[in-house]
């Protein structure tokens, strides 16, 4: 059997030890040529055995597809064979108790199993009660063990009797339909409005991984997902998990979130740029005095401050996945940069007039600060107009810069691509206004970076800057 390990991706990293058991069950089946029975587990353990057993050309089937239950033990066999329910070595054992005294309950079932006796959960499936009776699925092999350690549940004697499965309770669907307002679709939102806590105790919660869906924990990712939008399916797979919460991030409208959300988010999106190659100041080459070309994603840059090429709302680009450096920039750097950009924008009561400069922190990006410009949108023909519109853009990213005291800034080409502005003509202007702020101001020592993603814009400003 070759092991495939990209299976891995399509799960999360809680699933990976159950996953090498499963594929240890499936190798034992291609060995032996004779079925695996697995031990109890999980309705969310048993559809990753089904995906296995598929990859890998086996049967498979679950207790479950023959007596309805939560817990389930699962088949796992070669073509020739055909299940029967007997293969599945369950007993039902019937709990008698004298119940016109108390009423045993799940849970003092559970605790009584599981504290007291120490008994794998592994060995045992679903508990079954209703007013005067209690029943619980066991392996087969382990009837003794439940029928001589469990002589008493609280106060009250049992005993154990094994019961034919038609003899079982039939659970009764017991619900009430509440109707509740909540301040937003998130996941803690929804607990706190759902078990009367606060935000800070389902934040909690969550963090614990006591918070299951579909049987599955909250993990990193999930909490981010669900945060943002408890509605939503969270795919599987890794990827698809990164880039639903990168259209999430990207959609985003402005309001409270949790502590707790922004400390996950800071996490994964530190994590993410510690597998990323940076670029700092040092390793790159100045062609002119205090002037350097660099080509490559101004996101990986490790500078004091890089240039966004904003639009006039100055909160990011809310199309999903958009190659804009808007988008980029935001994505990398996480929500609490659309929140400050908001608060400017709320402060200020309109938009960002075109050729100005905003400064915000660079929070999960290698650049301390970003500082925002609106350029020139280029409808027809660039007017006079225009070209000073754009000069002043470096002009005022420039002057924001030195009064901060940034010592390095990048800019991208500001204008270009969506905003339409010929990228030669964007180039000979944006030189220009550098090299004119420093005759300008000759006492001033801040490092330029013009930053180019393109071949072609890399090829201009070299011509220019020979």
């Amino acid at each position: 059997m070759t092991v495939n390990r990209a299976i891995y991706q399509h799960f999360s990293q809680d699933d990976i030890p159950f996953i090498d058991k499963g594929l240890e069950w499936i190798k034992r089946v291609e060995d032996t040529y004779a079925p695996v029975l697995t031990p109890f587990i999980n309705p969310h353990q048993e559809q990753i055995l089904r995906v296995l057993a598929g990859t890998y050309g086996l049967g498979c089937q679950s207790s479950g597809d023959f007596l309805p239950t939560e817990s389930v033990r699962v088949l796992l066999y070669p073509d020739y064979f055909e299940p029967e329910i007997s293969d599945f070595e369950m007993t039902l054992l019937e709990i008698c108790y004298p119940s016109k005294f108390e009423q045993l309950s799940h849970g003092k079932i559970l605790g009584t199993i599981i504290n007291q006796l120490g008994i794998d959960r592994k060995l045992f499936g679903d508990i079954l009660v209703d007013e005067k009776r209690a029943q619980i699925f066991v392996n087969r092999d382990f009837i003794p063990l439940f029928q001589d350690g469990i002589r008493k549940i609280g106060r009250l004697p049992v005993s154990l009797e094994e019961r034919p499965f038609t003899d079982r309770i039939i659970s009764k669907i017991d619900f009430r339909e509440r109707e509740i307002l909540v301040s937003s679709f998130r996941l803690d939102a929804l607990l706190s409005s759902a078990l009367k806590l606060s935000r800070n105790q389902t934040s909690q919660l969550i963090e614990k991984k006591s918070v299951q869906v579909n049987y599955h924990p909250i993990e990193k990712l999930d909490y981010l997902i669900k945060t943002l939008n408890s509605n939503i399916r969270v795919p599987q797979d890794k990827k698809e998990k990164e880039d639903l919460l990168r259209t999430l991030m990207n959609i985003w409208e402005v309001e409270e979130l949790p502590d707790e959300f922004y400390r996950r988010q800071d996490e994964y999106l530190q994590e993410k740029l510690a597998q990323t190659e940076l670029t700092s100041l040092e390793q790159l080459i100045e062609v002119e005095k205090n002037i350097y070309l660099w080509q490559g994603d101004i996101t990986t840059l490790k500078v004091d401050a890089i240039v966004n090429a904003a639009n006039k709302a100055l909160l990011g680009c809310f199309i999903p996945h958009h190659r804009c450096i808007d988008n980029a920039i935001h994505s990398k750097a996480g929500l609490q940069l659309r929140k400050e950009c908001f608060d400017i924008m709320q402060n200020q009561g309109q938009y960002e007039k075109t050729g100005q400069a905003k400064l915000t922190s660079g929070y999960n990006l290698p650049a301390k600060y970003v500082v925002h410009t609106v350029g020139p949108i280029i409808y027809d023909k660039v007017e006079e107009r225009d070209k000073e519109l754009l000069a002043s853009c470096y002009r005022n990213c420039l002057e924001l810069a030195v009064k901060n005291g940034i010592k390095s800034i990048a800019f991208c080409c500001i204008s270009t691509g969506e905003f339409r502005f010929p990228n030669e003509l964007a180039a000979e202007i944006a030189v220009l206004a550098v090299r004119t702020f420093f005759k300008n101001n000759p006492e001033c020592e801040i490092k330029v970076i013009f930053n180019v993603f393109k071949d072609s814009d890399f090829n201009i400003y070299r011509k220019i800057l020979d």
